[in-house]
């Protein structure tokens, strides 16, 4: 056992049983160690806290005591914390020993295919959802403290670490770097750590980690998470992993400026324009149909006439207006309803381990699912045949 205060060193066993082996990471508040459990003969990850840290009783006292309700959380997003150490040496946190490497890291190495920036919001909005029901505010979300396993699954580390009022008083003594820009506008401000600067801090990191291009589903979340104000944020990360569900998967950013519209034929609207011409001729031979005697048999034969003429002009006006439909129009709708199923795959397999969420978002894909059925339907309609040419043409 190390003497009280004194620094970790590979072949140091803490709590009697976990025998750190080699430094895995570093920072001003803890270090973090590969270390084995020769109790359940197993590799995990050990969390020393810093000097700065450990002279600090009241701290050292409120992380035990968030490190034992941390130790009952289990999410496949999350690290799992196994134990806590504290008397007669270095404060220490035991955790689940994750084969890959921080979302950081990840993100700075070269040759590395990008990342899936739906699948990383999800899991991490899932990850903050189990930990926020079960009462417990994160404080520290950023890239270093998420894991990202060979296969892609991300995993969130460090519940509890770090308190809003302890990061400010230890960046006094410049041990805090990077952290601050992260943190909420109301937390710099001296105001507590709340969910919602959980997910602020969670927008920063996709902001930075996927980099979603402007006008996506992805985008418009990360705007909402990262608002100034916290009652500007999603309410929860459920609500956050419903407004993932329900923005579409790639709505162009013209689609969301007030630029000039375009309205899409659609065989409907076509039947539509055609039914309006009809009465538009009804009404005009009703108007010319006053009178009496001969004038109104030439009068009425004229009107006749007449609203051939128009309806035959009419026709062929939407005739034409119909064949300019885009033939490309419903393989699009094809391809977004596609898109979707697999985008919702995605989705409910990072979700499967919370039903509360898992339902919210299957409910606000079924709305998408459902209004991109009917259009459809209208695809599948067939073109109304133009009516024959009027008498006499």
């Amino acid at each position: 056992m190390p003497e009280a205060g004194a620094p970790p060193a590979p072949g140091t066993t803490l709590g009697g049983r976990y025998r750190l082996e080699e430094r895995i990471a570093a920072g001003g508040m803890a270090t973090v160690w590969r270390a084995h459990d020769d109790v359940l003969d197993r590799t995990v990850a050990v969390k020393v806290l810093s000097e700065a840290l450990a002279d600090d009783p009241a701290y050292v006292a409120r992380l035990e005591r968030e490190a034992r309700v941390a130790a009952g959380l289990m999410h496949p997003n999350l690290v799992r914390i196994f134990d806590f150490g504290a008397d007669g040496e270095r404060p220490h946190l035991v955790m689940e020993y994750v084969d890959g490497r921080t979302l950081a890291e990840r993100v700075g190495a070269e040759g590395e295919p990008p990342l899936d920036g739906e699948r990383l919001a999800a899991e991490l909005l899932a990850a903050l959802d189990h930990v926020h029901r079960s009462g417990v505010v994160h404080r520290d979300v950023k890239p270093s403290n998420i894991l990202i396993e060979p296969g892609g699954r991300a995993r969130l580390a460090d519940l509890g670490i770090a308190r809003a009022r302890d990061a400010a008083r230890i960046t006094e003594t410049g041990n805090v770097i990077g952290t601050l820009r992260y943190m909420a506008p109301e937390v710099l401000e001296g105001e507590p750590a709340t969910e919602r600067s959980d997910l602020y801090s969670a927008g920063i990191v996709l902001r930075e980690a996927a980099q979603p291009a402007r006008g996506t589903a992805l985008d418009l979340l990360v705007d909402r998470l990262t608002a100034p104000d916290p009652s500007g944020r999603p309410a929860s990360a459920a609500a956050a992993l419903n407004d993932l569900g329900q923005v579409d998967r790639a709505a162009p950013a013209a689609a969301l400026a007030p630029a000039q519209r375009q309205i899409e034929v659609t065989p409907a609207r076509a039947l539509s324009a055609l039914a309006i011409a009809a009465l538009a001729a009804v009404l005009a031979l009703a108007a010319l149909g006053g009178g009496g005697g001969g004038k109104e048999r030439s009068g009425s034969g004229g009107a006749q006439a007449r609203s051939t003429r128009a309806t035959t002009t009419t026709s062929t006006t939407t005739v034409t207006t119909a064949a300019a439909v885009p033939s490309s129009s419903c393989s699009d709708l094809e391809a977004k309803r596609t898109a979707l199923d697999a985008r919702r795959a995605r989705v409910e397999q990072a979700l499967a381990e919370n039903q509360p969420a898992l339902e919210g978002v299957k409910a606000r894909f079924e709305e998408r699912k459902h209004s991109l059925d009917e259009r459809l339907k209208e695809c599948a309609k067939p073109a109304p045949a133009p009516p024959p040419p009027g008498e006499g043409d």
